[in-house]
């Protein structure tokens, strides 16, 4: 019946379509340096950004120029810029890429909420290209949402809250995120509390013009989503 096509048969079938919305994932690589002395923090991230969007072999930079500025308000494939969250309360912000280049950039504060960073690099991040650069900031221990590093007056102990990561716009997954916590000399008895499953080991590193050793932990994973996940060190 039908032509030999019985009910409930299935057969695989394929679709091809257009879009103009792309993937970016990226990985992270980040230390986060804890004072003591000043009660704040040092944070160095390095981002590798990859558009994991269909190939393109050769453009017109005019061409992109007016894509861009027709299609400013759409997640169009080609991404002009990049928008960095940072603490709300936060300075001595700087920004260069893989070579050392300082890009166009704008710091926006969102009052009582976060900080961000656009930056606008060279090239915009075409599909299948690649992209890297870091960001430097201080932050002091209290934020609008409470105090960063806090002490139990019970018994002496010190815990610190801090994200694995912070938010990039257009970063829809990171692949890997590797954060190192550079603790104060002399700490001791260091836990890990996360509400996810990590991969953590504690090492020690010397600074320049330190006697002592600093404790630094460790932590990687793997495929995460962004989100605004805090982890503790106790």
């Amino acid at each position: 019946m039908g032509g030999g096509i019985y009910p409930f048969t299935t057969s695989p079938v394929s679709l091809y379509y257009e879009t103009i919305t792309a993937f970016v994932s990226a990985e992270l690589d980040r230390d986060v340096y804890l004072s003591h002395w000043a009660g704040g923090f040092r944070s160095e991230d390095h981002y590798a950004l990859h558009n994991t969007g269909g190939e393109v072999s050769t453009y017109s930079a005019v061409e992109l120029a007016a894509s861009i500025k027709r299609f400013s308000r759409v997640r169009h494939m080609p991404f002009p810029y990049f928008r960095v969250s940072l603490p709300y309360i936060c300075e001595g912000i700087d920004y260069h890429d893989r070579i050392g280049n300082i890009s166009t950039s704008v710091v926006h504060s969102i009052r009582g909420k976060e900080t961000s960073l656009s930056l606008s690099p060279r090239s915009p991040l075409l599909p299948n290209y690649r992209t890297e650069f870091d960001v430097h900031y201080n932050y002091p221990n209290q934020q609008p949402e409470g105090p960063m590093v806090f002490r139990n007056p019970f018994n002496n102990v010190y815990s610190a809250r801090v994200h694995l990561a912070r938010e990039v716009d257009p970063v829809l997954l990171y692949t890997r995120i590797k954060t190192c916590f550079h603790l104060p000399a002399g700490a001791t008895d260091i836990n890990l509390m996360a509400p996810f499953s990590t991969e953590s080991s504690l090492e020690h590193s010397h600074y320049f013009l330190d006697y002592p050793t600093h404790p630094v932990l460790c932590i990687e994973r793997g495929r995460t989503v962004p989100g605004t996940e805090y982890i503790y060190i106790v």
